[in-house]
């Protein structure tokens, strides 16, 4: 277009069109910006014939789609732009079918320039076309061509150019409403990607993504739907008939086999892949993918590379929700209980901590073990509550022991990061202790090095909160995540725990000694102390000793112990200095 651009752009928010003037003006767009706020302002301003409008969709009293449909009254070929936040599927189709030109998020108003010339350019063509054929019939197709130009510009993953959640999603339900009866889907999660990020900068891990994705693409043949889910997952879908769904699942993980390169970094990435089956695994996409998600952590549990859904595995979901729909009634606690695991003091045979172990004996379901439920509990948000029980009856044992005149211990209670990270945290785990009489000196809190790991700026100024609260901190299973030693620096911890897996066999296997020793010296460094898991044997027992670890925990000491049999344990036992 020659001469200076005229724009039209209806905004009610002065930050927001400082915004969008600023990043029109950067692309070197010759252009005079006339912004008005209301109907008014708009009808006045349309009759100065503008040659694109941008609009926002919501203002008070006037919105995006009130302001399309004066447009197309009196304007019909100017370009119309919304410019607005999130906007759902269903209503930016709407806005498409009633002439909307295109639609760029607020928070990526990078597109906005390219938007604008794109959209200049279409109405241009549209004209010439409209001028030169003077056909109403090519005029419409050349509009459903725009259209279906615009559709597609929504379902595209922006950092890899493949399909989206949003067009992947789509697919499965047009293959359902066909009737296409049954198809696959593959979902691929990359195994440990999160790594790249945390050891180089994030656009590295961006680049092997894109990497990752084209080779992934280029290997399945040109009929297989493939589309990024979000962050390092990836879904597949096979339809009836075309292919057998473990050969496309192999010739996925075979496109893994090669090093991705990217600047002077070389990264191996392996993945895992998720094979589900429509419609037994699932009436939807999002139940086949709920499905697929669940099939891809068994998968990861039994160390498979492929995994497919199996009648076995239906009746297991089956149990699985069943078990959901418990833990999520309020009075699900009046069936569970706390047993109290001793630690004891390696020099001495003394305990001057105990670990409180959560058990569910369900009426429906029978005894169920923590790993089996805890995780469920924390996916589907019922681990609040549940922590939150244990903590009280933590407390209550406690102030029960010191009324039978037991030499005081500490406490220890695995703390879900799920809860660790609720806003009202620290508030309601004040008020729970405001109505006891045990000082918070006395409760240590377990975490994982994987919350260390995640977010942490934040999660250092929790965990130095909780310090300074009094509470003290152990860091669990030390040694089987990413450990990182600086993280450690970081970090108040007061006790290091030594994982099951580094102490099984610890007087035989001199590999094991030598980490277990270092992990001694660490500790030892840090001015924490260390507690070996797991520990069963006397020569275990005896190594431990040796390597000048201070806690032993383990069947070679005690078992976990039900309240009453903890008190008879206790009093065959030396007192806490």
């Amino acid at each position: 277009m020659n001469g200076t651009l005229k724009i039209l752009h209806l905004e009610d928010n002065d930050l927001d069109a400082e915004l969008v003037a600023s990043v029109v003006a950067g692309e070197g767009l010759q252009c005079s910006i006339h912004r008005v706020q209301d109907k008014a302002g708009f009808l006045s301003a349309l009759e100065n014939a503008p040659d694109i409008i941008l609009a926002d969709f919501s203002l008070p009293g006037f919105s995006g789609a009130d302001a399309l449909q004066i447009a197309r009254e009196i304007s019909p070929q100017t370009p119309f732009i919304l410019v607005s936040g999130a906007l759902g599927e269903e209503l930016a189709i709407e806005m498409i079918k009633k002439g909307m030109t295109d639609y760029v998020m607020k928070h990526r108003l990078s597109r906005l320039a390219p938007a604008i010339q794109r959209a200049l350019r279409e109405a241009e063509e549209i004209q010439t076309r409209q001028r030169a054929e003077k056909e109403r019939e090519e005029a419409n197709r050349e509009l459903e061509r725009a259209f279906m130009h615009t559709y597609e510009l929504a379902f595209v993953d922006q950092l890899t150019g493949i399909p989206n959640r949003e067009a992947l999603l789509q697919n499965i339900e047009l293959l359902i409403t066909q009737g296409e009866n049954p198809f696959h889907v593959l979902l691929l999660n990359l195994d440990g990607f999160r790594r790249i990020n945390y050891r180089t900068r994030y656009e590295i891990g961006d680049s092997v993504l894109i990497a990752i994705a084209d080779r992934v693409r280029k290997a399945l043949p040109d009929e297989i739907r493939f589309g990024r889910l979000a962050g390092d997952s990836f879904l597949t879908i096979v339809r009836q008939g075309s292919h057998d769904p473990e050969a496309i699942a192999d010739t996925i993980i075979n496109a893994l086999q090669q090093p991705v390169v990217v600047q002077e970094h070389e990264f191996l990435q392996s993945g895992t892949v998720s094979i589900v089956r429509y419609p037994d695994d699932g009436r939807n996409g999002g139940g086949l993918l709920k499905t697929a998600e669940l099939n891809l952590r068994e998968a990861r549990r039994t160390g498979g590379r492929v995994r497919r859904f199996t009648s076995e595995d239906r009746l297991n979901l089956e149990r699985r929700l069943a078990i959901e729909n418990a833990l999520l009634q309020r009075d699900v606690v009046n069936e569970m209980y706390l047993v109290f695991q001793p630690k004891g003091r390696i020099r001495d045979g003394a305990v001057p901590s105990l670990e409180a172990l959560i058990r569910w004996k369900s009426p429906k379901f029978g005894e169920l073990s923590p790993a089996h439920f805890i995780p469920l509990a924390e996916e589907i948000g019922a681990i609040t509550s549940m922590s939150e029980w244990i903590i009280e009856t933590g407390l209550q044992t406690l102030e029960r022991m010191d009324a039978m005149g037991y030499p005081p211990v500490h406490l220890a209670i695995n703390l879900s990061p799920i809860h660790l990270k609720r806003p009202d945290f620290l508030s309601d785990l004040f008020e729970l202790f405001s109505r006891h009489s045990i000082a918070p000196g006395r409760i240590e809190f377990e975490i994982t090095e994987g919350l260390l790991l995640e977010d942490s700026e934040w999660t250092a100024g929790m965990l130095t909160e909780l310090r300074n609260a009094g509470f003290r901190l152990a860091l669990d299973d030390f040694g089987t995540g990413f450990s990182n030693l600086g993280y450690l620096s970081r970090f108040p911890v007061d006790t290091i725990k030594i994982d099951r897996s580094f102490i099984s066999e610890i007087h035989i296997n001199e590999r094991n000694r030598s980490i277990v020793r270092a992990m001694i010296s660490l500790a030892e460094a840090m001015g924490s102390e260390t507690v070996a898991e797991g520990v069963e044997l006397e020569e275990e027992f005896q190594a431990l000793a040796d390597l000048g670890c201070h806690l032993i925990q383990g069947y070679f000491f005690s078992r976990p112990l039900k309240t009453e049999d903890l008190f008879n344990f206790l009093q065959n036992r030396s007192p806490v200095p």
